[in-house]
């Protein structure tokens, strides 16, 4: 049996790691070499000077991106130009102007003010691993490394960009949805109007932040079935809900039908008839047909999942993907035999499954986000599914968790995949495979309490792949 687990300690420390490596990536990667940083700066410096941005036709030049980007943004060249986020949201924007005034415009301090964003990022996942995982010490902290380490994450938070505002607020989101649906001490219902209140942020930041929407929806609809209350609660909370939520989100949506026109509530539209040039998946299609580009597809997204750094155009070695995939392999085992059993079990008892539900509702929300933006433009990169990043981050834990029942079912994947590392004679496979089954077998052996150094682990071998990936890419790389 585990003793009840807080983690104060543990959190400071994987935190203060991430701000440590945040600032290093803040610091030392070239201006303007995180994807769209540009337009996202530009947002801000519009607000700054007094205008509000609207997408305008010459707000985006694919000749002149393609340039800067193949030149790694000479110093000499303006950037001022590049505008095509201005359809965005403008919470993060608005947030981040009186920084630019105080700064003088500074992009390292603006870097900086996303970098914070991200710490709190990883204490709400820390908040929901605490939830499902009922306290216990190894999944929970599973969770916060996850979170905090992978190298494209920490890359992107160190940008400017709303993608760490929109991450904060779809967790808190999330962290009121589980809380709604699991049982135990401090996991109560959320005031309507504060919940309300984060979706209405949420509304104010990011197109893929509107998951949250039918997630909280969903845990809302959870906790009226469960708890066999009349339908007049489900009323008035879904009202305290939607009346915050709708008055947030309508001063964004109105503004835009006044300055769109149409049905164009969230600028897309103009956005799609602003960026001729990108590529789309149409056009792709037609060239390389259907086969390469679903190759390319998961190839290209799972690689810039785990560090594909500047615009998407320096990968790490072929060795740490297939290790990473390895990894992902072992985990993906291990999920695959938790559910089995489960599905055999009689004891699945509602308190067990239904933050399930609700996480599994925002990673696949989360995923068909992705595919459905790749519907329209090619955007095989992995940071699109970082919306799902806690949820998956869940996932493992619950890996990690498994890992001493579900030792049978390990060993034969890894073994298969060792045996087709043999094959194809690649060395990594191999030498990823065995070090894993090594790995999982001391682990298997060690007590349960101890079961902590594994993510213990996991997180310091994330963090050495950080710095290399700083260091030893982006800085030689991109300079």
């Amino acid at each position: 049996m585990n003793r009840p687990y807080h983690l104060p300690g543990a959190v400071v420390v994987i935190v203060a790691c991430y701000l440590a490596l945040g600032v290093l990536y803040a610091l030392y990667t070239p201006e303007w070499q995180v994807p769209d940083e540009p337009a996202h700066y530009n947002y801000i410096r519009q607000l700054a000077g007094g205008r509000f941005p609207v997408m305008e036709s010459g707000d985006y030049r694919q000749a002149q991106l393609d340039y800067l980007v193949a030149h790694g943004f000479p110093p000499e060249v303006n950037v001022i130009g590049i505008q095509y986020q201005d359809h965005q949201p403008p919470l993060y924007y608005l947030l981040a102007t009186p920084i630019f005034w105080a700064s003088g415009g500074s992009l390292l301090v603006l870097r900086l003010f996303s970098v914070v964003l991200g710490a709190g990022l990883i204490l709400v996942a820390h908040q929901v691993g605490r939830r499902v995982f009922a306290n216990r010490a190894a999944p929970t902290l599973m969770v916060c490394v996850v979170v905090a380490f992978i190298p494209q994450h920490v890359a992107m938070m160190a940008g400017v960009n709303n993608d760490a505002l929109a991450e904060l607020l779809l967790g808190a989101v999330l962290l009121v949805s589980v809380s709604m649906v699991s049982n135990g001490p401090g996991h109560g219902i959320a005031p309507a109007w504060f919940a309300g209140l984060l979706l209405g942020l949420a509304f104010l930041t990011k197109l893929q932040a509107y998951i949250a929407a039918p997630v909280l929806a969903l845990s809302i609809l959870m906790r009226w079935w469960d708890t066999g209350r009349d339908r007049r609660w489900l009323v008035r909370y879904s009202l305290g809900v939607l009346v915050p939520a709708l008055l947030l989100g309508g001063i964004w949506w109105t503004r835009n039908l006044a300055v769109y026109g149409g049905l164009d509530v969230m600028g897309l539209s103009r956005h799609n008839a602003v960026v001729l040039g990108q590529p789309t998946t149409q056009a792709w299609l037609a060239q390389y047909g259907l086969g390469a580009t679903l190759d390319r597809l998961v190839r290209f997204t799972f690689q810039s999942f785990w560090g594909m750094f500047g615009w998407m155009g320096l990968p790490m070695p072929t060795p740490i993907y297939l290790g990473l995939l390895v990894l992902s392999v072992a985990a993906t085992l291990l999920l695959v035999s938790l559910a089995w059993s489960r599905a055999r079990s009689i004891r699945v008892r509602p308190a067990n499954y239904r933050p399930a539900l609700v996480l599994g509702a925002c990673a696949l929300l989360g995923f068909l986000s992705f595919c459905w933006y790749n519907l329209h433009f090619v955007q095989h990169q992995g940071r699109y599914l970082f919306p799902a990043l806690i949820p998956l981050a869940v996932l493992a834990g619950l890996a990690l968790e498994r890992l001493v029942a579900g030792m049978a079912v390990l060993l034969g994947g890894m073994l298969a995949v060792m045996a087709a590392g043999i094959a194809m004679r690649i060395s990594t496979l191999v030498a990823a495979s065995i070090v894993s089954l090594f790995a999982a077998v001391v682990l298997s052996l060690t007590p349960r309490r101890w079961h902590w150094l594994l993510p213990v682990a996991v997180g310091a071998a994330l963090v050495a792949l950080c710095l290399y990936a700083l260091f030893g890419l982006v800085v030689p790389g991109l300079a």
